[in-house]
């Protein structure tokens, strides 16, 4: 009888055991392998900057998963751009549409024509209009070094995200001003139509302008108009947000294969690839958020067809601002996409970087070891940065 309580009481406190001691190997892991770095005048310095910029020189693609509106991630995404140029990248995808880039590439190399926008911007927008362009995460002078870096690096910029919405109006007004005179009378309704509802104009407005466009380009411009404004009504509708999302990502993979035929047709080989994009794009698998197998996943399959490495890497906040200008803490929201687990590492005047693929081999999705979402970021993500910036 004695026996049998023992192997009874052994059956039901294994699993309470095997917590506790893949507990103990995680937080091994952690605290033997966890790196950090500084930003010192602008510069960022530490062994776990060192230990990311090693990522260049190991990989073939290599993915930034951000938190956006970061001037800090700008400044380090300056520097890593010349470390991807060290080891021979020849490409940076962005979050922001194939004519943005082409035009923020532009502006980059010709001053002239960044005024002429800012000039044509204006007249739409006010004279309030301050930001540095209307394409999103290229607006402040951290980001402007980032951009004049690339530049400057030779890492051509692919955009692989839908056009913004605030945008729309500089592609009608170029394509209608491109028409002859007499076509510009026979779609002036439309056109007027479009330009009153810029924000969100009818697709049957932008037909009537691409029916009489003789400009392949200005044709090419306004499809994507088309594709973004798809995009944003089915979002805001809610039984087709899945629809909007799934769209979202089918056109950043498209976008992103017209990149590579063109690259591998002129240069007989396969690019180097740095990805800066939300870390939800960037996820191995599929996404925790918005459950889409998005870019992150078809650049790691990719990979693995070609024969090379992707090495994605998420960046987390742990500390914000609400609208009030009161900070919060990440740890503190029971709902948070975050893990509560590796937020605890969070140290306030550094960076912490954490290399998550040695944990791989001592988690499984039923021994409750750490929460949830710390399970299937290990999975999903091979380093992580805990960010000491307040966003």
């Amino acid at each position: 009888m004695l026996l049998r309580r023992i192997l009874v009481l052994s059956f039901l406190l294994s699993p309470v055991i095997a917590k506790s001691q893949n507990i103990k190997i995680l937080d091994s892991i952690i605290n033997t392998s966890r790196l950090s770095f500084e930003i010192v005048n602008d510069k960022p310095v530490g062994d776990g900057w060192n230990f990311l910029m090693k990522q260049y020189a190991e990989n073939n693609y290599v993915g930034w998963g951000e938190y956006h509106n970061s001037p800090l991630i700008s400044l380090l995404t300056k520097e890593a751009l010349g470390e991807a140029a060290k080891n021979n990248y020849n490409a940076w995808a962005v979050e922001i549409s194939p004519m943005a880039a082409a035009a923020l590439e532009t502006y980059a190399i010709d001053k002239s024509a960044y005024q002429k926008y800012r000039k044509a911007n204006e007249v739409f927008q006010g004279k309030n209009f301050k930001a540095f362009t209307l394409t999103p995460f290229f607006y402040t002078a951290p980001d402007s070094l980032m951009l004049l870096a690339a530049v400057k690096n030779n890492i051509k910029l692919w955009g692989l995200d839908h056009e913004f919405q605030l945008s729309f109006h500089l592609y009608i007004n170029q394509a209608y001003n491109n028409l002859t005179k007499a076509n510009q009378v026979k779609c002036k309704a439309a056109y007027d139509s479009a330009i009153k509802y810029w924000y969100m104009p009818q697709p049957e407005d932008i037909d009537a302008i691409i029916g009489l466009s003789k400009s392949k380009k200005d044709i090419a411009d306004l499809n994507e108009v088309k594709k973004a404004i798809d995009i944003y009504t089915k979002h805001e509708r809610r039984k087709t947000i899945y629809q909007s999302l799934s769209c979202r990502t089918d056109l950043m993979k498209q976008h992103y294969y017209t990149y590579l035929k063109a690259f591998q047709a002129k240069y007989k080989k396969s690019p180097k690839v740095f990805l800066k994009m939300g870390d939800n794009h960037l996820a191995k698998g599929i996404n925790m958020e918005k459950q889409q197998y998005d870019i992150g996943n078809m650049i790691y399959e990719l990979s693995k067809m070609e024969g090379v490495n992707f090495t994605n890497i998420e960046f987390v906040p742990r500390m914000s601002k609400d609208n009030n200008d009161k900070i919060v803490d990440e740890l503190s929201d029971p709902n948070t996409p975050y893990s509560p687990y590796f937020l605890k590492q969070y140290n306030a005047n550094k960076w912490i970087v954490i290399d998550l693929r040695p944990m791989r081999a001592f988690i499984t999705r039923t021994d409750g070891s750490i929460d949830e979402n710390g399970y299937e970021i290990i999975k999903k993500y091979d380093i992580m940065v805990l960010s000491p910036e307040i966003n």
